[in-house]
């Protein structure tokens, strides 16, 4: 095999490899619920809110995959997307009150191991 063949062969295969595991070189990402408030007292409806870690570069937008009500017969999923500040809002329907949230992280193809379960309480106006 000539010279030039053997580097190009190598360099396709630390591209292949390089593009294989895209999450090594991006930034991990991480979901945290900052509030999860209901609307009144005599509704089931509630705003979601939370922050997304280690947008940028790779990554500069996230969909957030939130999961009310999980453990029960009807679960209510919702999919955010969330821009480069990290920041999001959501308005979920909740009969149990629980909601859980994980973020999929675009470059490595796969859903983080991140996620976060939280009660929602009344909201005080």
């Amino acid at each position: 095999m000539s010279s030039k063949k053997i580097v190009r062969a190598a360099g396709l295969a630390v591209a292949f490899a390089m593009s294989t595991n895209a999450s090594v070189w991006a930034a991990e990402l991480g979901v945290k619920i900052t509030s999860f408030v209901a609307a009144g007292s005599r509704t089931r409806a509630a705003e979601l809110c939370g922050k997304v870690t280690g947008l940028g570069g790779a990554n500069p937008t996230a969909v957030v995959r939130v999961v009310v009500d999980e453990k029960t017969s009807k679960p209510g999923v919702y999919n955010v997307l969330v821009g480069s500040d990290g920041s999001f809002c959501t308005t979920v329907v909740s009969y149990a009150g629980t909601a859980v949230a994980s973020v999929w992280d675009q470059s490595a193809e796969t859903s983080s191991e991140q996620a976060v379960r939280t009660n929602h309480r009344s909201a005080s106006r």
